[in-house]
């Protein structure tokens, strides 16, 4: 299976699965991205951008997908 740029990641505060067990898809724009994680019902997601390396998070203040810094 080839990756597409954008990984989604969810999981839920009392029992993430870890690495790609968490894994939701993979998806070309981080439009298609924020929507999969959007739709997903886990506690917590994550899409990690393989062409920049950085991974992003939602800013609970503005919506916006922004990179998370150093993890």
């Amino acid at each position: 299976m080839k990756l597409k740029r954008f990984l989604v990641f969810g999981y839920d505060a009392y029992y993430p699965c870890g690495a790609s067990g968490d894994q939701v898809g993979s998806y070309n724009s981080l439009q298609e991205a924020a929507e999969a994680a959007e739709k997903d019902t886990s506690d917590y997601n994550d899409i990690l951008d393989l062409q920049e390396r950085c991974w992003l998070e939602k800013n609970p203040k503005t919506g916006a997908w922004e990179d998370h810094g150093d993890r």
